[in-house]
């Protein structure tokens, strides 16, 4: 750049550039932090749940067909409550899309399907000649049918459903039941079973609590992850990658390079005179530029290209799968697109540019021996009077 004759005031500090994130994952995180986040846990706790309700559909089919087969259940009572628990299973995929927009809605869909299939049940019960001893596995089956993560509230009236249910049906069939059990016996049957529905629920309950504390320390886990990654690979100025996640990123291409004989190429792309823009207008100046030259580049580069800071007013950009033709290319049009800037506050006859070196990787080299490459043709951009692109020979 060419500075002025007489001192101006300094530049005015453009925003911060938007970090952006490129191609080439991170993989310094520990595997549970890189790939998680508290939607990928909520996906989870969904994909458990809806193999729970596929397990309590088959099971409790399978307990039904089984009491008809044995001639305990007649085809009527079996056919109805098929019918509900068929039609609970076919619900099940509304519930976590539905649950996503809106969760009270959700868990309100979640209380009809068990409903639906308490319902199914206390219709089989109704039928049942004998077997009355497996109501408390049925019932277990129905408050697992539906894949919400349920809630306290909704269990317990659910369960207190179920006991009223009960009920019910007793006094439909009190005749043919006090036949072949006292009274004592069927109520307590009947508190045994309130007992286990409250234990189940309270259990229940305690988990699902536990699981969305453990959702919670898991997203504020990802969120801290996520703010270590930028401190450490990003550079606190420009907001671009740093020194450290650019030598990350040409360890790894380079490989690729090695195993199946794809391009690499780099840019080293300098600021010309940049020194005396700190020494003429000032540090805070200085980093204005810096900051603005690297938001450019950030926002014209390609998804597949690695911009970053290399050091001091020296930036690098990586180019995987780009031979030198194509670098070169890329090159010049990063070199156009930093002398159309312009900063507020400087001089009409400022100009910033910049220069560029350009080299592609040979196979069976280090990538710092391209790297020395593009640095050699950039100082021969330099020698040759800045503001352009040299390649390496």
């Amino acid at each position: 750049m060419q500075p002025p004759e007489s001192p101006s005031t300094a530049l005015a500090a453009p925003r911060a550039p938007t970090t952006r994130t490129d191609a080439t994952p991170t993989t310094w995180l520990p595997a549970g932090l890189a790939s998680a986040s508290g939607g990928d846990v909520m996906s989870d706790l969904r994909a458990r749940a809806g193999h729970r309700s596929r397990f309590a559909h088959v099971a409790a089919i399978a307990i039904i067909v089984g009491f008809h087969v044995a001639g305990l259940l007649p085809a009527g009572h079996m056919a109805i409550t098929l019918a509900l628990l068929v039609a609970v299973a076919a619900s099940v995929g509304i519930l976590p899309a539905r649950a996503q927009v809106d969760p009270d809605a959700g868990r309100t869909i979640a209380a009809l399907q068990g409903g639906t299939a308490v319902t199914g049940i206390l219709v089989a019960m109704h039928g049942l000649v004998e077997g009355h001893a497996i109501l408390m596995t049925l019932y277990m089956l129905a408050l697992m049918m539906s894949p919400s993560p349920w809630n306290g509230r909704n269990l317990g009236w659910l369960a207190a459903y179920a006991m009223v249910g009960d009920l019910v049906v007793f006094a439909a069939q009190h005749e043919a039941r006090l036949a072949r059990m006292p009274l004592e016996l069927e109520a307590l049957r009947w508190l045994a079973l309130g007992l286990m529905l409250a234990a189940l629920t309270a259990a229940i309950s305690r988990f699902i609590e536990a699981y969305r504390r453990l959702v919670h320390t898991n997203e504020q886990l990802v969120e801290a992850a996520a703010t270590i990654q930028s401190l450490v690979t990003r550079d606190e100025l420009t907001g671009v990658f740093n020194r450290r996640r650019l030598v990350e990123v040409l360890d790894a291409e380079a490989a690729r390079r090695e195993r199946h004989d794809v391009p690499l190429a780099v840019c080293l792309l300098d600021l010309d005179h940049f020194k005396r823009v700190n020494d003429t207008l000032g540090h805070a100046a200085g980093d204005a530029v810096l900051r603005e030259c690297a938001r450019a580049i950030e926002r014209s580069r390609r998804p597949t290209d690695v911009f970053g800071r290399y050091g001091g007013e020296e930036f690098m950009l990586v180019l995987p799968h780009e031979d030198v033709a194509g670098a070169r290319q890329v090159a010049e049009r990063m070199r156009a697109t930093i002398a159309g800037l312009s900063f507020p506050g400087l001089p009409a006859d400022w100009r910033v540019t910049v220069s560029v070196g350009v080299a592609g990787h040979a196979r069976g080299t280090h990538w710092q021996d391209m790297v020395n490459r593009a640095d050699a043709a950039l100082y021969r951009a330099k020698a040759g009077g800045r503001d352009r692109v040299a390649v390496d020979a």
